[in-house]
């Protein structure tokens, strides 16, 4: 959809959460600080712009269900 400046608005956006521990494995530049303060960064722009989100969390089977369930209502 268009928002009130005319920018189109993805219809889901999908918060990858941080419950899955960090692997740093020589490629990655942030630290377990910088991904925290990333993380409220992101939420915090979501919430502002009231963008329609969800956060993905859990395993991944549990992250995979939870994004097919909301992307499945989409088309609903």
């Amino acid at each position: 959809y268009v928002n009130g400046g005319g920018f189109e608005i993805p219809h889901l956006y999908i918060l990858a959460d941080t419950d899955i521990p960090l692997e740093q494995d020589g490629t990655r530049e942030e630290s377990l600080d910088k991904r925290s303060r990333m993380q409220k960064r992101f939420l915090n722009t979501l919430i502002k712009n009231r963008y329609p989100f969800i956060t993905a969390s859990g395993t991944l089977d549990e992250r995979i269900n939870t994004c097919m369930q909301a992307i499945s209502k989409l088309f609903t």
